[in-house]
């Protein structure tokens, strides 16, 4: 939402019936970010993986990640599909 302009801060809690009679809009997509080397990705399993020279290498335990230099929150979730795509590298260690 932030990269769209929006502040969650300003939402503005709604009856259900009060939401019923707004009209939906389009469906706002947020912007795809192709990884990069040094991002931290995963899909829709906790397992994290590191980009490093265009493949992705598993993390083993969040201790590593942070031995390594990265930080857990940074991690970014993309599809199954797209993560797939990425040639597997070695483990992280």
């Amino acid at each position: 939402m932030k990269a769209k302009g929006y502040n969650i801060t300003k939402a503005i809690i709604l009856a259900d019936a009060d939401l019923k009679n707004i009209p939906l809009g389009p469906i706002v997509l947020m912007p795809y970010k192709t990884p990069k080397n040094g991002d931290i990705v995963r899909g829709s399993v906790p397992c994290a993986y590191v980009i490093q020279d265009g493949k992705r290498c598993a993390v083993p335990t969040p201790e590593v990640l942070k031995a390594k230099g990265y930080k857990i929150e940074e991690t970014f979730t993309i599809s199954d599909a797209d993560l797939e795509a990425i040639p597997q590298g070695e483990a992280l260690s």
